[in-house]
């Protein structure tokens, strides 16, 4: 998949949360449809506040990303894609499983886990000579 093809992945999938906070009646649906994008949220928000606070344009490119540090890591790939998947999948029944709860304890727990997610990302330790080892 290319860029055009990724792009028209996150339109629809952007137009099907919009309709989903339009749809479902209770006033936690914004969290949980981010819940639903949680990781690439997040990980977005992370890479743009490293790049800006190093001085570096937001929309540069670099292997910062989270799949790039559990890939420098030793971590295989498909590992990776079910590590990010889980990640998403419980941060999704969290916060459905939440759905009834007043929406300031949801933005709460929403702000713990991105602080955790962010910290479990600076603290990845990187195996020797990774970077040169794998072509990304």
């Amino acid at each position: 998949m290319g860029d055009t093809g990724s792009l028209v992945c996150g339109f629809i999938l952007s137009a099907l949360l919009i309709r989903l906070i339009e749809v479902v009646p209770f006033p936690n649906a914004p969290i949980l449809a981010m819940s639903i994008v949680f990781v690439p949220i997040v990980d977005t928000l992370r890479i743009t506040f490293i790049r800006i606070i190093n001085g570096r344009s937001p929309f540069s490119s670099d292997k910062n990303h989270i799949h790039h540090k559990l890939l420098f890591a030793g971590i295989n790939p498909i590992a990776i894609v079910g590590i990010l998947s889980l990640v998403n999948f419980s941060t999704f029944l969290l916060f459905w499983w939440m759905s009834a709860e007043d929406v300031n304890i949801n933005l709460l727990v929403f702000g713990i886990m991105t602080s955790l997610f962010i910290l479990s990302c600076h603290f990845l330790k990187e195996k020797k000579n990774m970077k040169e080892d794998v072509a990304v």
